[in-house]
């Protein structure tokens, strides 16, 4: 995922670890913590909101694409959280959550 804005990449490890690049050179410029290994990453570019879904949690973080700093976990309450979507045009979060068998969508708080 790249966010244009700030000529960042973010990319889920199976490591339990998000990694955030400088576009210009790959140089890692942050490493955040996640819950369990990602599987996928979604971006809202007007919230500047990163989603980080994961398999072996029963959640997805969210991430201040700004700041490069963990805002929540948001526990689906089910495993197999591992992929997602942002629709830019209403900021809702469509996760599939396998062991839910279900798509469940979240609207963000914005402050």
């Amino acid at each position: 995922m790249t966010g244009p804005w700030s000529k960042t990449i973010w990319v889920g490890t199976n490591r339990s670890k998000v990694f955030v690049f400088d576009a210009n050179n790959l140089h890692v410029i942050n490493q955040l913590p996640a819950r369990a290994g990602v599987d996928q990453i979604a971006y809202d570019p007007t919230y500047h909101f990163v989603y980080a879904f994961e398999s072996d949690a029963k959640g997805f973080n969210v991430y201040n694409a700004q700041t490069m700093k963990p805002v929540t976990f948001v526990s689906t309450g089910y495993g197999k959280t591992h992929t997602g979507a942002v629709d830019p045009s209403n900021h809702k979060i469509f996760v599939y959550v396998g062991e839910a068998h279900a798509v469940y969508v979240y609207q963000p708080v914005h402050g």
